[in-house]
């Protein structure tokens, strides 16, 4: 295979090791989801182009200590038929929101355990999500209560909340302060 047909990338595999879910996103006119981030720009290094992307794409800032370096994977592009991608890929843990910005149509969490009906891109469920879910140790015993969280996560990523405010407000007080994972009692009654 030549270089032309090679794309270059920096990605991120982000996750919230509080929730054990990995962060996955659908670029606008694509079917599939994949990592956040994007093609390296000349002169850029693989962490700059990473700073760049996700930036502008989920609103999220970093530094360089909170991204581990994974090292460099190869897949075929999902978007670019014949092409294949040379991705520089990053771990990066975070519990606080992001939002789809740029080209970026839709941001989905997902349990990386369990991503074989998911369409994502085959850098993403064949290397990268396996790996995701053995450092995030999917436990199977708070699978029910773990399951609840996840599931008012993803409506409230829609702008559905149940319970009212309640749920909204201790999802947004999870996402930021890892000692609130024990909701009220009823918080999850409809």
């Amino acid at each position: 295979m030549n270089s032309s047909t090679i794309i270059v990338l920096a990605t991120a595999l982000i996750v919230d090791p509080k929730l054990r879910l990995a962060l996955v996103v659908r670029k606008r006119g694509s079917a599939f989801f994949m990592q956040a981030g994007g093609k390296i720009d000349a002169g850029e290094t693989p962490f700059d182009a990473l700073q760049r992307e996700l930036r502008e794409e989920i609103g999220l800032e970093i530094t360089q200590e909170q991204a581990e370096y994974l090292g460099e994977f190869h897949a075929e592009a999902v978007n670019e038929a014949g092409h294949q991608v040379h991705s520089h890929a990053f771990y990066v843990e975070i519990n606080r929101p992001v939002f789809a910005a740029a080209e970026i149509e839709q941001i989905r969490w997902i349990d990386p355990s369990n991503v074989a009906d998911l369409p994502l891109a085959p850098l993403s469920k064949l290397q990268l999500m396996p790996i995701a879910a053995q450092r995030l140790a999917y436990v199977e015993k708070d699978h029910a209560y773990r399951a609840a969280i996840k599931e008012a996560i993803v409506e409230a990523d829609k702008g559905i909340f149940i319970s009212g405010g309640k749920v909204r407000e201790w999802l947004e007080e999870l996402r930021t302060n890892p000692n609130a994972l024990e909701p009220e009692p009823d918080i999850f009654k409809k």
